[in-house]
């Protein structure tokens, strides 16, 4: 362990003088382009070396490689969080949330001097995540009706609701499954496990059909009510939220990008890109259809995005960090447990919302502005 942080010490050296000599060399001659080239090159190089650094020394010192693919799942995301990092830094946590690893107590300088590097090249290469702020359109209002007990082992992708029963889906390698719910009372009426090199994520109800993708496998799956599986698709690209509008499906992939599907070949019918004037939204995580809008939880946020399915324009917010203070006090969560979860109850206008590990599901009455014009289906739009 002592050759590889000297030998991750000595390369790290040697990459920011070299950079640095560009840098000055570029700026000296009045190639301004050139040196701002190589200042973001250089954050983007140091971000992907810290991730890569702590990784390893994680793998170095746990024996649960299921564990070790769920923490490099949450890394991989470049957002100012850095949850490799923070599960390296957890003290004498003889299971982490994330994987039941068991990881060595580092010194408090080490902890210090490698969570300041990492926030800072983080901050530098990738911004903050994204949320409402500056985006000059108004939140909406919503009250909180119901507030429903929900099994805290989920680590919650998708949800769907169909009379009184709650269908979810839980992720993480070599946990992900799939369960049915009575909402009254989070009694579990089924349930089945999905493959261990598979990470579950978004889900949707389509008919009398569940729809699950997975995430970097490219592989969904096509369940019965009585979850039953009935078929496989293939699709392109990571897979992250999934809902139905009642005649197509559609897909998030954690970019700014939506794609629409056919329930029935799940082949790519077009794309629409969420944005507000000129500005993409990205980070598209969890969807939900609802009064002719298309939600999309923000990933690593609070917040909910009302989105016209049509052309992809936004149409409103939903701050749901309010929620936060109504679970339960004296239990902390850990970082990654994050807003995620949307199922909407047509018959009584209710929108269900829970989070990853989260104690708690909330029912919302919505003050929902009006419907936008129903999305056309069509060819792909690029």
């Amino acid at each position: 362990m002592a050759f590889l942080t000297a030998f991750f010490t000595a390369f790290l050296a040697a990459g920011f003088f070299l950079a640095a000599a560009f840098f000055t060399a570029f700026l000296a001659a009045g190639f301004l382009a050139a040196a701002f080239f190589t200042a973001f090159f250089a954050a983007g190089f140091f971000a992907a070396f810290f991730t890569a650094f702590f990784a390893v020394v994680a793998m170095s010192q746990s024996s649960d490689l299921d564990g070790l693919r769920n923490a490099f799942r949450m890394s991989r995301r470049c957002n100012a969080h850095f949850p490799v990092v923070n599960i390296y830094l957890k003290i004498n946590k003889k299971a982490t949330p994330l994987s039941g690893a068991t990881f060595s107590h580092p010194p408090d300088r080490m902890k210090k001097f490698a969570a300041l590097c990492v926030l800072v090249v983080q901050f530098l290469a990738c911004g903050m995540p994204a949320n409402a702020d500056g985006y000059s359109v108004s939140a909406v209002s919503y009250e909180v009706l119901r507030e429903l007990p929900h099994d805290s082992k989920r680590f919650t992708q998708g949800l769907a609701f169909r009379e009184g029963r709650m269908f979810e889906s839980s992720g993480l390698y070599a946990q992900s499954a799939l369960f049915e719910t009575r909402l009254s009372d989070q009694q579990t009426l089924n349930q089945v496990a999905l493959p261990r090199q598979v990470f579950a994520e978004g889900l949707a109800l389509h008919g009398e059909r569940l729809h699950l993708l997975s995430w970097r496998e490219q592989r969904g799956f096509v369940f019965g009510l009585d979850l039953q599986l009935l078929s496989e698709f293939r699709f392109e690209g990571e897979g992250w939220g999934l809902a139905s509008d009642g005649r197509q499906l559609v897909r998030s992939d954690g970019s700014s990008w939506l794609t629409f599907m056919d329930p029935e070949t799940h082949r790519d019918l077009r794309r629409v890109q969420v944005h507000h004037g000129d500005r993409p939204i990205a980070q598209l995580n969890e969807l939900e259809f609802a009064r002719g809008w298309l939600l999309a939880n923000l990933w690593y946020s609070d917040q909910v995005a009302l989105v016209n399915p049509a052309d992809g324009r936004l149409g409103g917010w939903l701050d749901l960090k309010p929620l936060r203070q109504r679970l339960p006090q004296g239990r902390e969560l850990p970082q990654e447990a994050v807003l995620n979860g949307l199922a909407y109850d047509a018959e009584h206008d209710l929108l269900y919302v829970t989070g990853k590990w989260w104690p708690r599901m909330f029912g919302l009455r919505v003050d929902w502005p009006a419907a936008p014009a129903p999305a056309a289906a069509g060819s792909i739009d690029q």
